[in-house]
């Protein structure tokens, strides 16, 4: 089943639908506006720990920066930009699963 709608950010909005790139079938991605106020700081260990958790490749996107989801690091400078906007991917066997756990933690 793919991922419609999660809960989005905290008093956030999100697409409406996963969507799935051209040439690309087997990746989901899903986009997120993040309204939260005191960032993604305080959730970061949370959001690493729950990637490690899932086979599949997960990253985020924020103004074309592209970070490895299970990697602290990555996240933490994910967490330094400003823009709102946000986009999960996952590609691998449990993608779906893997981007609905990671869009309701920011929720």
């Amino acid at each position: 089943m793919k991922p419609v709608r999660s809960a989005g950010l905290a008093a956030g909005k999100q697409d409406p639908a996963a969507e799935k790139k051209v040439g690309e079938a087997n990746m989901i991605s899903q986009k997120i506006t993040n309204n939260r106020r005191d960032g993604l700081g305080d959730i970061i260990p949370h959001i690493v720990q729950t990637a490690c958790a899932y086979k599949s490749v997960i990253t985020f996107e924020v103004n074309e920066k592209k970070v490895n989801a299970k990697s602290i690091m990555g996240v933490m400078a994910l967490a330094s930009q400003e823009d709102p906007q946000l986009k999960v991917c996952a590609d691998g066997e449990d993608e779906e699963e893997a981007v609905k756990a990671i869009a309701g933690l920011l929720a």
